[in-house]
C-alpha cells in the first residue's frame, strides 16, 4: 500500500477579519491534493465563515486556544500550513515541533516565523526585508499567488472598446456596506452599463442593494469559483475591495478600481498600485467616494489602458502559484537532511528518559495499552528488560542526546519489535534509519533470527509507513488487547 502524505492547513475567518484566508487555503489544499496528498483544514471561524466555506471534511475549533486538541489532531502530519493574523509566535513554535515541515502564509511581515517555508505573494514581497535564515526558504512574489483551481487556466484577455459591464465584489460579507454605495454611483453615471454584483453568503444589506439596483443590475448570490471567473471574464472593469480577489482579477486580466475596507489591506493595495495594475478609489470611509470613482473609472475608460493593464495583470499571475508552493514543500521533504544517529545498548541511566517517552501522549495513543504508566511499575519493568536475555534493548542518540528506543522481544527464531521516538525527532526521517540500523545490530547479536514481526494499530499510519518503507510486508490482520491491528513481517535472508 502507498500512503499519502498528510497535510494540515490551519487558518481562520470571520466577519471581523474577512474570508480571504479561507479562499487561499482552499486553493492550496486543492494543489496538495493534486500532488497526491491527504489534506485536512482546521478552521477557527464564526458562523459567517461557515456560510462562506462549507467543506464538510474540515475541522472547526479555536486551534489557537485549544492547543492540546490541535497537537493531537495534527499528529502524524508531515506538513502543516498556518495562515493566521491571530496566532502568536509561541503557537508557531509548538506547531513546528510537531511536524516535519511548517509553511507560513504572510501578507505584512507580521512575525519572524519559525518556518521552513514562508509564502508572501504580494507583487513587491521581495522589498519586505525579511531577516536571513539559512534553514528557511522564502517564496516571494506573485508567482506564488494561491488561486482556486478554476483560475489555474485563463484565456488571454482582450479589452472591449467601451465600458459596458462592471463587476462589483466586496467580499463574503461586505462589512462596510460598500456595494449599495458603489451601485448607486453606477446606476446614476452608467445607466446603460450592466452591473454584475456579487452578494456573499454573509451579506446583511440586501434590501439596500435591491433598492439601489436598476434594470441593468444583476445580483449573484454566493457564486462558485467557476461562476466568479466567468463573470470576471465578461466584464470590463472591476470595483472591489483590496483583498485576495486582486490575484484572481490579475489572473483573468480584469482591470480594477479598488476601495480599501480593512486596515490589513493597506500594504497589499499599495503593492498592487505600485505594480501598476489597479487604480485606488480611496478608503471605505472617504467622503469623496463619488469623486474617487469618477477619477479611477475615467483613467480606466480608454481601451488601450485596459488592455495594457490586462496584459500586466496576466503577466504577474500565471495561476500556477499553489502548485509551486505544494511542490516546493514536497521537494523540501524529499531532500531533508537526516541527523546523525548513534545506537547503543540500553543502560540503567536511560530509565527516566524512556519513562518520559513511554508517557508521551502520541506514544500512549498508538500503544495497545493506552493508560499512563506509573513510575514504580516502569522501574520494575525496565530493570527486568535490562536483565532479560530474550530482550534486545537499544537506545538512539542524536548528538549525544536521547532520541528514542527500539526493543526486540526474541522467541526462538522470531523477534517482535517496538520502536518510539521523542517528539523532537519525529517526522525528521530518522525512523527508517533507526529501524534499519537496529535490525542489523539485533541480527548480529542473534544470528539465528529468521524473521522480525511488528504489530501496529490499523489507524497508526505513520508506523505503518515506517515499517513498509524498511521492507516489512503485511502478514495478517489481528486483534491485540481488543484493538484492530496489522501484523507485519520482515524476513531475514541467510548470510552467505
Amino acid at each position: 500500500m502507498t500512503f499519502q502524505k498528510k497535510v494540515f492547513i490551519l487558518t481562520e475567518g470571520s466577519r471581523k477579519i474577512g474570508f480571504g484566508h479561507l479562499a487561499r487555503c482552499s486553493a492550496l489544499a486543492e494543489a496538495f491534493r493534486k500532488k497526491g496528498c491527504l489534506v485536512k483544514l482546521v478552521i477557527n471561524g464564526d458562523s459567517a465563515a461557515r456560510k462562506f466555506f462549507s467543506d464538510q471534511s474540515s475541522l472547526w475549533f479555536d486551534w489557537i486556544k485549544q492547543k492540546k486538541k490541535l497537537l493531537v489532531e495534527i499528529s502524524g502530519g508531515e506538513v502543516v500550513v498556518v495562515d493566521s493574523y491571530l496566532a502568536r509566535v509561541s503557537s508557531y513554535r509548538e506547531i513546528a515541533a510537531a511536524c516535519s515541515l511548517l509553511i507560513c502564509l504572510d501578507d505584512n511581515k507580521r512575525l519572524e516565523y519559525p518556518a521552513d517555508l514562508v509564502v508572501n505573494a504580494a507583487p513587491n514581497a521581495d522589498e519586505f526585508k525579511y531577516s536571513n535564515c539559512a534553514s528557511r526558504r522564502m517564496l516571494l512574489g506573485t508567482k506564488y499567488a494561491l488561486l482556486r483551481r478554476e483560475f489555474w487556466q485563463a484565456p488571454v484577455a482582450k479589452a472591449r472598446a467601451k465600458l459596458t459591464k462592471f463587476f462589483l465584489s466586496f467580499g463574503g460579507e461586505d462589512l462596510r456596506n460598500m456595494t449599495p454605495k458603489v451601485l448607486k454611483y453606477l446606476t446614476k453615471n452608467y445607466p446603460q452599463a450592466q452591473k454584475l454584483v456579487i452578494c456573499g453568503r454573509g451579506f446583511r444589506h440586501l434590501a439596500a442593494i435591491n433598492k439601489t439596483a436598476d434594470a441593468r443590475t444583476k445580483l449573484f448570490y454566493g457564486p462558485t469559483a467557476r461562476e466568479m471567473k466567468h463573470l470576471m471574464e465578461i466584464s470590463d472593469v472591476a470595483i472591489c475591495a483590496g483583498g485576495q480577489t486582486l490575484f484572481e482579477l490579475s489572473r483573468v486580466g480584469l482591470p480594477a478600481a479598488i476601495i480599501g475596507v480593512a486596515e490589513n489591506q493597506r500594504r497589499h493595495i499599495s503593492s498592487w498600485k505600485k505594480a501598476g495594475f489597479i487604480e485606488v478609489v480611496g478608503w471605505w470611509d472617504t467622503r469623496r467616494l463619488a469623486a474617487g470613482l469618477e477619477h479611477s473609472l475615467s483613467r480606466l475608460e480608454p481601451a488601450k489602458v485596459r488592455q495594457s493593464r490586462a496584459e500586466l495583470g496576466q503577466g504577474l499571475v500565471d495561476g500556477q502559484g499553489a502548485l509551486r508552493v505544494a511542490e516546493a514543500a514536497l521537494e523540501r521533504l524529499r531532500n531533508a537532511p537526516v541527523p546523525s544517529l548513534h545506537l547503543r545498548r540500553a543502560a540503567a541511566r536511560d530509565c527516566r528518559a524512556i519513562f518520559r517517552l513511554s508517557n508521551d501522549p502520541e506514544v500512549r495513543r498508538n500503544s495497545f495499552q493506552t493508560q499512563a504508566i506509573d513510575w514504580t511499575g516502569h522501574r520494575q519493568w525496565f530493570d527486568g528488560k535490562l536483565h532479560d536475555p530474550t530482550t534486545f534493548f537499544l537506545v538512539a542518540e542524536v548528538e549525544g542526546k536521547f532520541a528514542g528506543q527500539v526493543r526486540f522481544a526474541i522467541t526462538n527464531e522470531t523477534a517482535l519489535v517496538a520502536i518510539s521516538l521523542k517528539a523532537t525527532y519525529r517526522r525528521r526521517h530518522l525512523g527508517r534509519t533507526l529501524l534499519s540500523q537496529a535490525i542489523s545490530l539485533c541480527r548480529r547479536a542473534h544470528p539465528r533470527l529468521k524473521r522480525i514481526l511488528a504489530q501496529v494499530k490499523i489507524k497508526n499510519q505513520p508506523s505503518r509507513r515506517l515499517f513498509e518503507s524498511v521492507g516489512f510486508s503485511r502478514s495478517r490482520n489481528m486483534t491485540v488487547r481488543g484493538q484492530r491491528a496489522i501484523e507485519y513481517v520482515f524476513k531475514l535472508k541467510d548470510k552467505g
